[in-house]
């Protein structure tokens, strides 16, 4: 029997039964590239509103139980061979808009655990601001390793979200400035939104 799921925080279109957060957990689990957490799956789930925590939990219980889906050593979440089958037998009960939108809002959270893993970023409170650090890793020497001094708290957080959403931007731009290419700054402000 098929009960209507918990609907809270779910957006219009969303998944509204448990039979299609079931589908849709296998789905996710069989096309995403890299391994996640529960906690992890439950925060990209949470973000697009297209199915409530409760169900999520709920579902993926269940999927446990049934032998779907599993805890690995390392805590990240797997698909068994049936869970596989049946993302690939169901998949298509889910709205393609929903398949993707969750698709593309986990590649972006795994791009920027990336980009978080290559990008050191730390800040502290000085007597009249704050030091901001950073750390641009790459294979061999660092790309960047500084330090900006910025007036408030609230700077530091756009900077560092600035750096984690577009790194190769901010390099590019950095490097323009600093080698006084007007081409190069025309160019970068021109990539700009």
């Amino acid at each position: 029997m098929q009960h209507d799921a918990f609907v809270a925080g779910v957006q219009h279109g969303g998944l509204t039964s448990e039979f299609e957060v079931k589908i849709f957990l296998c789905y996710l689990l069989h096309h995403i590239e890299l391994p996640l957490t529960f906690d992890q799956l439950s925060e990209i789930l949470l973000q697009t509103s297209l199915v409530n925590y409760f169900e999520v939990t709920n579902a993926f219980s269940e999927l446990k139980k049934s032998g779907h889906l599993l805890i690995n050593k390392d805590q990240t979440l797997g698909i068994t061979e049936k869970g596989i089958r049946t993302a690939v037998e169901f998949e298509k009960s889910i709205p393609k808009s929903v398949r993707e939108k969750c698709l593309a809002a986990t590649r972006e959270y795994l791009q920027r655990r990336k980009r978080m893993e290559e990008i050191e970023i730390n800040y502290h409170s000085v007597s009249d601001g704050y030091l901001f650090h950073v750390v641009m890793k790459d294979y061999g020497s660092d790309l960047v390793d500084m330090k900006l001094f910025l007036p408030t708290r609230e700077d530091c957080v756009n900077v560092q979200e600035r750096m984690y959403e577009n790194p190769t931007a901010v390099y590019k731009g950095l490097l323009a400035v600093m080698m006084g290419s007007k081409d190069g700054i025309i160019e970068y402000l021109a990539e700009q939104p």
